[in-house]
């Protein structure tokens, strides 16, 4: 039986070991918005959706600038690596500046002062973000037959290739 994040308890089981040979400390949850994302102070990472959502275009083609581009990468393990990589370079100066930053990017894109694209971009190069992001990108590349086997066992299709 799948949860509402499209996941089963086998495929739960594979991410939670996963997760924990990287950082035992994190305790992996579902998301109750279908999103990924992570709680620093309570160790808990919620897993998003197992289908990417509508972002995956945009993401896309940030990442595609980046310094750290390196080819075909599978989105969504990216995400929840992503995430980790928020536990493995947390910083409370960056993270609390970084929770300024995105109300001020939020009050403008309500404010319709930058677009839903700018919003996301702005976002995606937030400090802390980035970093997770690149650490991601080099934990990825480093662990490539690992995470793409992870990514075979639990369903995520590669979703970007390289142009």
């Amino acid at each position: 039986m799948k949860n509402k994040c499209g996941y089963n308890k086998k495929q739960l089981q594979l991410i939670r070991y996963f997760i924990k040979e990287i950082n035992e400390e994190i305790v992996l949850r579902i998301s109750p918005a279908g999103e990924f994302s992570c709680n620093l102070p309570a160790y808990r990472l919620y897993l998003g959706n197992k289908k990417l959502k509508y972002q995956s275009a945009l993401w896309e083609k940030w990442y595609r600038k980046q310094e750290f581009y390196c080819g075909d990468v599978n989105n969504r393990m990216i995400a929840l690596l992503h995430e980790i990589g928020h536990f493995e370079t947390f910083n409370v100066d960056e993270w609390l500046l970084r929770n300024d930053q995105v109300e001020v990017l939020l009050n403008q894109f309500y404010d319709k002062k930058i677009s839903f694209e700018d919003l996301n971009y702005a976002y995606w190069d937030l400090t802390n973000e980035y970093k997770a992001t690149q650490w991601a990108i080099e934990y990825y590349k480093k662990n490539k037959e690992k995470c793409d086997l992870l990514a075979q066992q639990i369903g995520y299709n590669y979703l970007i290739k390289n142009a």
